[in-house]
């Protein structure tokens, strides 16, 4: 971290349905509490920095941002989908094959929020979902669902303007 407000990152988890979801929380400086945000990464095998092995280079914009958000006093929590990140192959091929679901991306991302909540450095009534991507459709789907901890606002970057099953068909054919 280069940043002077931000005070360091560290690596965190959570389980849904026996799977462990792996994240980074970046903190600002201080004792807070403070905000926090979410973000949640876009479709396929797009990680908690927002690489996805299918896109030639790294992109690591999440981590970026993630780093840029701590220095405006802000806890942010990234994470890797149960099928993204150094476990992606193990879960498919061992639990997720034919059962990831929408549901499954809810119980991923109320995970952490769940997480955040609990901290004493987080201000639970202050926790927003930073969704990028098909990140948007989890993010809504979690807010409408009458979560046990609500986000105070939504961020929607990238919202797919069709139909997903026609994104994922013409991502699927680039």
């Amino acid at each position: 971290m280069t940043d002077a407000n931000v005070l360091d990152e560290t690596q965190v988890a959570w389980q849904v349905d026996g799977i462990e979801v792996a994240g980074s929380l970046t903190r600002p400086a201080g004792s807070g509490p403070f905000p926090a945000v979410i973000t949640v990464a876009g479709s396929g095998p797009t990680d908690r920095n927002w690489n996805s092995p299918l896109i030639p280079g790294t992109n690591g914009s999440a981590a970026l941002l993630a780093q840029a958000l701590a220095g405006q006093g802000f806890v942010v929590l990234r994470y890797d989908k149960r099928a993204s990140g150094p476990h992606a192959q193990e879960n498919v091929l061992q639990h997720l094959a034919g059962k990831v679901s929408m549901e499954g991306h809810r119980q991923e991302l109320e995970g952490g929020v769940r997480l955040l909540a609990a901290r004493a450095d987080v201000d639970a009534a202050r926790i927003f979902i930073l969704g990028n991507s098909e990140g948007c459709i989890h993010a809504l789907n979690y807010q409408t669902q009458a979560p046990p901890v609500p986000a105070a606002g939504l961020v929607l970057t990238a919202a797919p303007a069709r139909p997903i099953g026609e994104v994922a068909r013409s991502q699927i054919a680039a």
